[in-house]
């Protein structure tokens, strides 16, 4: 199972895994130099059924592209941490023990779970962006999304005016729309 290792050492790991109800990986970027760091993927791969009726809870300490769509339907659940730091591990633990509920939207494409990063931080489309228009002359004040709080419109003729708003992105996330 694990290439280079005593195999006494195998056997207690896989009698281990046997007798388990979950199994729990926190995993680094595979690693051709550290056979260690593909232990997951050969599991995963060639004994799935080590795996079968069990808790697996997969932790990326690093970037959580280390699977693909297939081996992430093999795991109950797979979190990205992005980080080996004491301070990430902990984190692990305290969702492991339910202590606190991971929230969070990934900050990369993940095409293994068909996360598109650019398609889930665009604008969402049916929003109406309230705008307030600031010139150096007064106030801001709020404009509809075509320019004038009372035509709708706005000509322009001030260079130095500009539009702050907000909109939001398919996470519900709130972006500024300033120019």
């Amino acid at each position: 199972m694990i290439e280079n290792v005593d195999s006494s050492v195998n056997q207690y790991v896989l009698s281990a895994i046997r007798n388990a109800e979950w199994v729990v990986f926190n995993v680094l970027d595979n690693n051709e130099d550290d056979p260690a760091s593909r232990v997951l993927l050969q599991v995963l791969e060639n004994r799935p059924d080590l795996l079968s009726n069990k808790k697996v809870i997969v932790f990326a300490l690093d970037s959580p592209i280390y699977l693909d769509a297939t081996n992430i339907s093999k795991v109950t659940a797979y979190y990205a941490l992005y980080s080996k730091l004491p301070s990430f591990v902990d984190v692990a633990a305290r969702v492991l023990m339910q202590e606190i509920t991971p929230q969070g939207a990934l900050p990369i494409s993940l095409n293994a779970v068909g996360y598109d990063l650019i398609s889930m931080t665009a604008p969402d489309p049916d929003q109406i962006i309230r705008l307030s228009l600031v010139t150096p002359e007064g106030p801001p004040m709020v404009v509809n999304s075509c320019g004038d709080p009372r035509t709708g419109n706005y000509s322009g003729a001030d260079p130095h005016a500009e539009f702050h708003g907000w909109r939001h992105d398919h996470h519900s996330d709130q972006c500024h729309s300033g120019s």
